[in-house]
């Protein structure tokens, strides 16, 4: 029994290090310098918390602050990153947001008026947000098509494990003084671009520069396809956002949990992808890409929707690691195919409105659900299994009708 769980731990060590293997370079420094940046990442955890305690603003003036001003201009800032990284390139464009951003943060923590506080919050919102599109972008033109899903995994892995960070680091800070969020922030931002500046110099992807003498390329809005697969991203996306406004309020008023066991079922989450995402998105990589993300899109809607049918804590933690299971395969592979439906030229503006999707669920999904919630706590978790089916059936439907694209880098697979 023994030697047979040696040789079994043995094997997925192996696989392990096998889903890490032929990265390039320069796809190592892109999750770096995310997981910098990312460490520092504290000032929206608890930016509720600040507005509250320090400014004394009512809830429906946090709502407009955090919903309205940084909600739309993360939109926007989806769309400009897009365009820029189309027309300056990404390496350019994630040196602008980061070079615009480390002043955001330094003027939001002089901002002590409504007026004042939502100016800030927004054009911090609309640079912040410049840098997703750009650095997904570049990952996908730093390596062949089939390491793309494996990148973005990588990604995902530096992102989450630099929230970790911060929310540990973050936590501790505002227990001194909130100001100190926002110079802490600041810091880690400025030292993203100390890496940028000195990992890249500058300098893009060849591919960029050919696309510089060559024009902008073809329209993501024309690709029916594409904006069909974003429809669907932006369900399973409502549904994922009820992380930050229905899923904790659920557990504290109708289930009992406290702060610290919440804070351990997000523990949960960020030790499984940690762990398992890479190894996972490596297993998956010869099936449909959008296949995979259908069944990752449901488990993800599913796993939230199970709430509701027992309160045990034990229970709890068991949709954790659905949803968890879910995210890990349908969020590394939606970006890969957003990669594989567009060109290198227009690569920029397709991964502009890919993160662009997310960020108005990100608006919308806490507006939806608190509005649900409000007529029943429950009823939050049945849309959640709806809008999961209806995801799923979109998905494999995508996969029958666009067969040719949706498989694009399935096939084309290197041994290790």
């Amino acid at each position: 029994m023994g030697s047979l769980f040696y040789k079994t731990l043995l094997k997925f060590l192996d696989s392990y290090r096998a889903a890490y293997s032929q990265l390039p370079r320069q796809v190592w420094y892109l999750s770096m310098i995310l997981l910098i940046n990312r460490s520092g990442a504290m000032v929206l955890m608890f930016l509720p918390l600040y507005l509250t305690k320090s400014l004394a603003f009512t809830d429906m003036q946090i709502g407009f602050l955090i919903g309205g001003c940084y909600g739309m201009g993360s939109i926007l800032g989806g769309l400009l990153g897009g365009k820029l990284t189309s027309s300056w390139g990404p390496i350019k464009t994630q040196v602008a947001s980061l070079s615009l951003t480390v002043p955001g943060y330094l003027l939001l923590a002089q901002a002590d008026r409504f007026v004042t506080v939502a100016l800030c919050l927004f054009g911090l919102s609309v640079v912040n947000e410049m840098i997703r599109p750009a650095s997904v972008t570049a990952t996908t033109l730093y390596c062949p098509s089939h390491l793309h899903k494996r990148a973005m995994g990588h990604n995902r892995l530096a992102v989450n494990l630099g929230t970790s960070i911060g929310g540990v680091w973050g936590g501790v800070l505002a227990g001194i003084n909130y100001q100190l969020l926002f110079y802490a922030n600041a810091s880690t931002v400025f030292a993203a671009l100390i890496a940028t500046l000195i990992c890249f110099k500058l300098r893009e992807p060849e591919t960029q520069k050919e696309k510089a003498e060559t024009g902008n390329g073809e329209s993501p809005w024309s690709d029916r396809s594409f904006l069909w697969f974003l429809f669907f991203t932006f369900l399973t996306a409502v549904v994922f956002f009820q992380l930050l406004s229905t899923f904790p309020k659920y557990l504290d008023e109708q289930r009992g949990v406290t702060e610290f066991y919440l804070g351990a079922l997000m523990a949960i989450n960020t030790l499984l992808i940690v762990i398992l995402e890479m190894y996972l998105v490596q297993v998956v990589s010869k099936f449909s890409v959008l296949r995979v993300v259908a069944w990752g899109s449901l488990m993800s809607c599913v796993g939230f929707g199970l709430l509701p049918f027992c309160p045990d804590y034990w229970y709890i933690c068991a949709t954790v690691v659905v949803w968890t299971f879910g995210e890990m395969l349908a969020m590394p592979l939606s970006a890969a195919y957003v990669a594989a439906r567009s060109s290198e030229r227009s690569r920029g503006r397709y991964m502009g409105l890919y993160v662009t999707c997310y960020a108005a669920a990100l608006v919308i999904g806490p507006l939806l659900g608190m509005a649900a919630y409000e007529l029943d706590p429950d009823l939050v978790w049945y849309i959640a299994l709806a809008l999961g089916w209806i995801a799923f059936s979109g998905y494999w439907w995508l996969s029958v009708q666009d067969k040719t694209k949706s498989n694009i880098g399935d096939t084309d697979q290197h041994p290790d």
